[in-house]
């Protein structure tokens, strides 16, 4: 049994940003398993081969002793209605593969999650809000994601407190993952974000 994964992008037959993976793996296996990760990303990935040219997600399932990997051609999620939902007692500080209290089956509806009123994440993504050509992203996310920490080190955006109360002073927002990388996601315009 799994308890823990990561989601890589293949593009172009090579593993991306995986020094980004690997330093959250090594965090998330001591912090349940008590000991040094044994997963070397670069070494499990040099030795595949990727016949397919277009992204491609692996899903990268572990525990303290085994690992697997599944792979599925990326099409992204096609979303029409974003609603604001508050979560109560929730933690995802981990990449869990039980993802039951942040997970939905509405198939064109995405959820973004607040805590105390601040935006945290969608059930699948970090967010980012552009405000006068800058991108901000929420200080606290439910789960501190491979891409929006590249996206931080590199300095395309900010951390901010985001309030629902402060969502106007925004013209746009975009979605973040290791699946989708800021210049490939879709632009929304904010007006687009309802309340429960």
């Amino acid at each position: 049994m799994f308890l823990l994964f990561e989601t890589i992008r293949i593009s172009e037959r090579k593993a991306l940003q995986l020094s980004f993976h690997q330093q959250r793996m090594d965090k998330s296996y001591l912090n349940h398993y008590h000991q040094k990760n044994p997963f070397d990303l670069i070494a499990i990935f040099s030795s595949i081969y990727i016949h397919y040219q277009h992204d491609i997600k692996c899903k990268l399932s572990y525990n303290d002793t085994f690992f697997h990997l599944d792979y599925q051609i990326y099409f992204p999620k096609k979303i029409n209605h974003f609603i604001v939902k508050e979560l109560y007692d929730v933690a995802y500080s981990h990449k869990y593969l039980d993802r039951n209290q942040i997970a939905h089956d509405f198939s064109d509806t995405e959820f973004i999650y607040t805590k105390n009123a601040l935006v945290t994440d969608t059930s699948f993504s970090n967010i980012v809000f552009l405000r006068n050509k800058m991108w901000f992203t929420p200080k606290i996310p439910l789960l501190e994601g491979t891409m929006r920490t590249f996206l931080l080190e590199n300095k395309s955006i900010h951390e901010a407190d985001i309030s629902i109360k402060n969502l106007h002073e925004f013209t746009h927002f975009a979605l973040i993952n290791a699946m989708l990388p800021l210049e490939k996601s879709n632009l929304y315009p904010i007006e687009m974000i309802t309340f429960e």
